[in-house]
């Protein structure tokens, strides 16, 4: 095996295998991003006092994206600590500390299934230069197989959240690192079941037209990606959330986003189709990833009905109300947060959600379940017609 870093652990029955390579994020990426943040730190840019207008945006991509703990770490370089690391302590570190991140979430039993049935398993860590607004990690399919995993991550992310935090203050971003690493994981099993599959063979399909037809696909590839999503996102967003506390429940949000797609889906040029798309659902809190959150929660709320769980909301006032008031109460309040599901219902929801294979199938699941809460339109917010005619807009705006 190859690789800067290797770790090995045995988990019940199967070898783990974790390899890192640095290859894409060279010491002058790390020099960039570390005298950057040097900057952000010692000049105070983290205050947004004196930060140069040409790397504004930089500084605040660092800040909201990348940079954990800047208070506490600040103090610390004020009480005379200074920040001072080397490209080859960056890589120990953040290989060693993400790795045994990565060697806790697979024990966990809801990730139990990524390494059942197998002797041993490859995790193939790739880091590199670079970081999109949201995006820090990324399970790579066409890279990946039953035997092998293969992981995207953002060296400035490994930077501002496992190695200067651990310097500092001897922790890390532990909380979004478990979200992080959890809903790539999920990825990875759905990609193992086949739904990956689908995907690509329709993908082909659409690519094959499009060189044939190259005036007449319209937003058609945007509009399959975002229904795509619905599903394969939105139940890694579900996990991800596992061990939040509240739900946030966003009528004015999901109304808009539905616009969006219905805009979306009636361009007539896939380039701007995809540029407006990747504008307004810059990450898992917007866009499909949120819609199909959502529809995983209503299947959980579904459940929770049926084991008679409390429905606790908990803003904007404290309070439990029966499931059969549930469609007037968001009709009157849109905006308001809930309370998580149950541990015990939470796995019993991802179970039902692992166990669908098909857009179709999970498009079904979340009707059904909106019939037993008794939610009607808007509260039901995805429904065939609607899917029915996004599709026929790209269909006519191709023409």
């Amino acid at each position: 095996m190859f690789g800067d870093f290797v770790f090995t652990k045995r988990i019940d029955l199967t070898t783990v295998n974790i390899l890192f390579n640095f290859k894409r994020y060279s010491t002058r990426d790390f020099r960039s991003d570390y005298t950057l943040t040097k900057n952000i730190y010692y000049k105070e840019w983290f205050k947004d006092q004196n930060v140069p207008t040409e790397i504004r945006e930089d500084v605040k991509l660092a800040q909201f994206y990348e940079l954990v703990f800047k208070r506490e770490i600040y103090q610390k370089i004020r009480a005379g600590e200074k920040l001072k690391i080397s490209y080859h302590q960056f890589k120990k570190i953040s290989a060693k500390l993400l790795a045994e991140f990565i060697f806790y979430v697979l024990r966990q039993s809801e990730f139990k299934r990524v390494i059942e049935g197998r002797d041993k398993i490859i995790v193939n860590v790739s880091v590199m230069e670079g970081t999109e607004e949201g995006t820090y990690a990324e399970m790579i399919e066409g890279d990946s197989d039953f035997q092998r995993i293969s992981l995207d991550v953002s060296g400035a992310w490994l930077l501002g959240r496992i190695c200067l935090p651990w310097m500092f203050l001897k922790k890390i971003d532990s909380a979004f690192l478990l979200k992080t690493i959890s809903h790539e994981l999920q990825h990875y099993l759905e990609l193992t079941r086949g739904i990956y599959q689908k995907e690509y063979t329709a993908i082909q399909k659409i690519s094959k037209f499009m060189r044939v037809n190259p005036k007449k696909i319209g937003a058609l590839p945007v509009v399959y990606e975002i229904l795509c999503n619905l599903y394969t996102e939105g139940i890694a967003v579900f996990q991800e959330k596992r061990y939040a506390r509240y739900i946030k429940f966003d009528l004015n949000k999901i109304e808009l986003i539905r616009r969006e797609i219905e805009v979306i889906s009636v361009m007539k040029d896939k380039r701007r189709a995809q540029e407006r798309y990747e504008r307004v659902f810059p990450d898992s809190e917007s866009g499909e990833y949120y819609l199909g959150f959502m529809m995983c929660f209503c299947i959980g709320l579904s459940l929770a009905q049926k084991e008679n769980a409390i429905l606790s909301i908990l803003a904007p006032r404290k309070e439990t109300i029966p499931y059969a008031e549930l469609n007037s109460y968001i009709l009157q309040n849109r905006n308001f947060v809930a309370a998580q599901l149950s541990p015990n219902i939470f796995v019993k929801t991802y179970t039902k959600l692992s166990a669908i294979t098909t857009f179709q199938k999970f498009v079904n699941e979340y009707l059904h379940s909106c019939r037993e809460l008794g939610l009607e339109q808007p509260v039901q917010f995805i429904d065939k017609k609607w899917i029915t005619k996004i599709i026929r807009n790209t269909k006519r705006a191709g023409k």
